[in-house]
């Protein structure tokens, strides 16, 4: 037996004892993959701020994670 047959067969004795949110779960990421990009799907205008959102990332004028968690630590409460 392959590696993906072997794959299969443990998977599908772990969807057998599966609850329900786990199988709504692993159906919420199979059925995704099948949507395809999803970004191709919005606005090109949205595209294009999330494309400038990007580069004004890699030229350093974001703000760290860090400094945010620091000034609003309500955001970041569990």
């Amino acid at each position: 037996m392959d590696g993906l047959q072997t794959i299969r067969k443990e998977v599908k004795k772990y969807i057998d004892k599966a609850d329900e949110p786990t199988l709504r779960s692993v159906q919420a990421l199979l059925t995704a993959s099948e949507k395809g990009d999803w970004m191709s799907e919005l606005p090109s205008s949205v595209i294009d701020e999330i494309d400038e959102a990007l580069k004004d990332l890699d030229a350093g004028k974001g703000i760290p994670h860090a400094e945010i968690a620091n000034k609003y630590p309500q955001w970041f409460m569990k």
